[in-house]
Formats: structure tokens, sequence, C-alpha cells
């Protein structure tokens, strides 16, 4: 057993951990339907839409992104993650 000491296996399954949440993540990003939507342009990389969401006050700029590219529109949230974005009308 002294060959192989456990902080050895334990840094290798943690690494082989990682490098599996990586690539799953990747491979999301890739292969999701939501990148056909159009959207509008991101400003920044790790926080999205969210900032511009924030500024925004009431729902002025999330409207005029609807009227600009459509009914449903895809915004970026935390580390560019994908995520839908649409109005419903209710009467």
């Amino acid at each position: 057993m002294d060959d192989f000491p456990i902080w050895k296996t334990a840094s290798a399954a943690l690494a082989a951990i990682v490098a599996f949440k990586v690539v799953s993540y990747c491979l999301t990003v890739v292969t999701s339907p939501l990148r056909h939507l159009q959207g509008p342009p991101a400003k920044s990389i790790i926080f999205g839409h969210l900032r511009q969401l924030r500024e925004v006050e009431g729902a002025t700029g999330e409207r005029d992104w609807l009227a600009t590219y459509g009914k449903v529109i895809q915004l970026k949230t935390i580390l560019g993650v994908r995520a839908p974005f649409f109005r419903v009308h209710r009467i």
C-alpha cells in the first residue's frame, strides 16, 4: 500500500471529476438547441446579460429585445449559459 498513497488516489479522482464536468459543460454549450435562437450580444463574458437586465427600469429593455429579435430570444447568464426568454401575454 505504500507504493500508491491515498492522496494520489484522491487527486486522481478529483482530476477525473473536474475533467468530466468541464467536458460535459463544453458539450452542453456546443450542442444546446438554444444556440439557434437570436438574441442581443452580451456585454460581459462572466455575467452575460444579468447586469443589463438590472440596469433597465421596468421591462423596456426586454420589450426592445423582443421587438428586435423575435418572440423567443436567448439570453446568457453567468459564464455564458444560455437561457430562453419570452414574454407571455395574458388576457
